[in-house]
């Protein structure tokens, strides 16, 4: 995949993806990983609406695929869970596509589409969550990504509803996902170590500390942004000083300050 979309640019140079953003990649993922990916959907997704598939079908299929890994990676069956995953990830891309390409995307789409992400991000760390239950500070970690993980999409999500422009950033959904099918796939290939004991796939456990910690940072970090974006935008829209003739009976010092005191009726 990686190989086509190099051809691709040298021969006819990137192409435009303003989906993506002026930015799609992070310190962490790199941009050319994530165009190419997406590149790759355009084909299949075109594909799909000839057949006439529904966008929403697409949503409902992809949820179903991420809940149906929980119970896998519950029981320990780490990359049968990756796969369910990976399957349900590819269609999450996939009907916001088929819309497009189809002509049929629509607010109420995008609003369910947000909706059942949000399951589909928490079921394969709930099923987590569970396979680590007898080790309570193993427990706390994928509990922790699972609020990092909403936090970063409710502060874009909030942004975007005041219409507020934050930078790409670190661990949008489709970089954490990339970490949590990779720690799936390659954790099992180390399932204990002397430093951590009896505590199974600590590799795996790993990749998870660092969506939960580095994803919790970017998420506050956003709201942060948020904030001081909103608040920019209050005070530029508040009113300036008053500049009432000192014979009006206001202190002049209260005039340079910016306050206003009010004579009495």
């Amino acid at each position: 995949m990686l190989g086509a979309y190099a051809v691709r640019v040298a021969r006819h140079g990137r192409p435009a993806m303003p989906r993506l953003g002026a930015s799609p990649g992070s310190a962490l993922l790199p941009r050319p990983v994530v165009e190419a990916f997406y590149w790759s959907f355009h084909a299949p997704a075109r594909a799909l609406v000839r057949l006439g598939v529904s966008p929403d079908a697409l949503t409902y299929l992809s949820l179903g695929l991420s809940l149906a890994c929980a119970p896998l990676l519950a029981a320990g069956r780490f990359r049968s869970g990756a796969a369910l995953l990976i399957a349900g990830a590819v269609l999450d891309a996939l009907d916001g596509m088929v819309a497009r390409e189809g002509g049929r995307a629509s607010r109420a789409g995008a609003v369910l589409d947000s909706c059942l992400d949000r399951l589909s991000d928490a079921a394969p760390l709930i099923g987590l969550a569970v396979f680590y239950r007898e080790h309570p500070a193993a427990l706390a970690i994928p509990l922790v990504a699972m609020v990092a993980s909403s936090l970063v999409s409710y502060a874009r999500a909030k942004a975007d509803a005041y219409r507020i422009s934050l930078p790409d950033g670190l661990m949008r959904r489709h970089e954490r996902l990339a970490y949590l099918v990779a720690a799936l796939v390659f954790g099992p290939a180390v399932p204990a170590m002397r430093l951590t004991g009896a505590l199974p796939f600590p590799i795996t456990l790993g990749c998870l500390a660092l969506v939960a910690v580095v994803g919790l940072a970017a998420g506050l970090r956003l709201v942060q942004r948020t904030r001081a974006a909103l608040a920019a935008a209050d005070a530029a829209a508040l009113p300036g000083p008053r500049t009432t003739a000192r014979s009006g009976g206001e202190h002049p010092r209260l005039l340079r300050s910016g306050k206003a005191t009010s004579a009495p009726l």
